[in-house]
């Protein structure tokens, strides 16, 4: 008998599971918008996943929460379906039950009423860690068009330093530039920077698109952070809200030439070390 074919996300996630990391690296791959898995000495980490089918969906997932061996930890940025979806934390939750969350505090509600028992939850509040043993998040303060806050004073848009194997990862999350930015990330001298290039108009702040930074703005942050490598996103999911990467490459080696980046296919693998 003929062995079976492995479909995509089966071979993805057969790549994750018995990949074995090199002592004091980071293996990322991209699963498409602004999802990444990272896999290191604490585990499994996922950030923004988004699992399910939607019809504004130009690729379909690249995994299904079924096919994942296991997940030690899961972040998401704030409440936007494709950063906080609940069809797949819920299953994550279920699946894995010793996986912990960390979500926005303001959005708590939206991961309980998903399926995630509250003390599984690790409310992220900028400037506020959460540190265990061999890894440490660091929620930071992101603008999606404009700064906002709840009763508390707690932002709804974050992004994350990950501190892990001797590496400081940064993930933006949904954010325009702003003033501060780049001195909020200084400190934490980030080996890898994560951020997104689709950029904002007119015609889709109309449709009530929230934008991001654009290519520019994502290179010139990296810039004034001295970031190792510069890894886009957020540029390839959903039709009307796109950017071709091939600017951000052709800007890059422009004006940046002696800056480092990775440019990712959906499934790709990236060791960082």
């Amino acid at each position: 008998m003929t062995e079976r074919v492995l479909q995509h996300g089966e071979m993805l996630a057969r790549d994750i599971a018995s990949y074995e990391v090199p002592r004091r690296t980071v293996a990322c791959w991209y699963l498409g918008q602004a999802s990444i898995v990272l896999k290191c000495s604490v585990g499994i980490l996922l950030i923004d996943p988004f699992f399910s089918e939607h019809p504004a969906r130009l690729f379909p997932p690249p995994l299904q929460c079924s096919e994942i061996a296991d997940v030690t930890w899961v972040l998401c940025t704030h409440h936007h379906l494709d950063h906080l979806d609940p069809a797949t934390i819920g299953p994550l939750a279920q699946r894995f039950p010793s996986c912990r969350f960390v979500v926005p505090e303001p959005h708590i509600p939206i991961a309980i009423t998903s399926g995630v028992a509250m003390e599984r939850l690790h409310p992220a509040i900028v400037g506020t860690s959460i540190e265990v043993p061999g890894l440490k998040i660091t929620p930071l303060r992101a603008k999606h068009e404009e700064f906002e806050v709840n009763e508390r004073g707690n932002h709804l848009y974050v992004g994350y330093i990950v501190e892990v194997d001797g590496l400081r990862l940064f993930h933006s999350g949904d954010t325009v530039g702003f003033d501060g930015q780049a001195e909020d990330l200084v400190p934490f001298s980030p080996h890898v920077v994560f951020l997104p290039i689709n950029g904002r108009d007119w015609v889709r702040n109309r449709r009530n698109i929230a934008g991001n930074m654009n290519y520019r703005e994502a290179l010139d942050l990296a810039h004034a952070v001295k970031a190792g490598v510069v890894v886009p996103l957020h540029y390839d999911l959903f039709g009307g809200n796109t950017e071709n990467p091939v600017f951000f490459v052709d800007h890059l080696y422009r004006t940046f030439p002696a800056q480092a980046f990775k440019m990712l296919a959906v499934g790709e693998r990236f060791l960082i070390g």
